[in-house]
């Protein structure tokens, strides 16, 4: 039965950590692991700068580790989550890590690439291809532009800074800087 080691890790940033229900699926070019609860008994896991392994068995060989499901379930109330990364140990000993440097916001499903850099043709199986074609469509739709004139743009299309994806709104720690640089000056 094949075990393979799968370690996340926590932003530093305020409120980074969350008390919600972390899952984790593995999709390989062969097959998926089980949708796995990371949880450790007795253990405040995904703290603010934690960085927590977890291991997650499988009844077959997966083949590749192409990508990572991270799916957040509110535990009890509204808690986001930022996640740096996920590393995974093969059972082969090899490492392969997908870089995430998001905030997962209610019960939201992230799927996640390897850190390797992939031209469109070197993608090697139809679920690969499929996320990206999904990926590209989701960000045409998040980061449209209001026109300033035809064929001129001005600036996101966004009325509101809490309209933004919490990705790119701006950051709380940089504001309160911000704000505490100010009243010095």
């Amino acid at each position: 039965m094949p075990s393979y080691t799968v370690t996340v890790s926590t932003g530093s940033q305020w409120f980074a950590g969350t008390d919600d229900y972390i899952y984790i699926t593995l999709v390989g070019t062969e097959r998926c692991s089980e949708r796995t609860l990371l949880d450790k008994p007795l253990y405040n896991d995904f703290e603010r700068g934690a960085v927590d392994s977890y291991g997650v068995r499988v009844d077959e060989h997966l083949g590749e580790i192409v990508l990572v499901k991270i799916e957040k379930i509110r535990y009890w109330v509204h808690d986001d989550w930022y996640c740096k990364y996920v590393t995974v140990k093969t059972p082969s000993g090899d490492y392969l890590e997908f870089p995430c440097f998001r905030w997962l916001v209610d019960d939201k499903e992230v799927v996640l690439r390897d850190a390797r850099a992939h031209l469109p043709q070197d993608d090697k199986t139809s679920l690969v291809k499929q996320h990206r074609q999904k990926e590209l469509e989701r960000r045409r739709k998040t980061y449209r532009w209001k026109e300033w004139q035809p064929g001129f743009p001005m600036s996101i299309d966004a009325n509101r800074h809490k309209d933004l994806p919490r990705d790119i709104q701006f950051d709380t720690e940089k504001g309160v800087d911000f704000v505490l640089n100010y009243s010095k000056a």
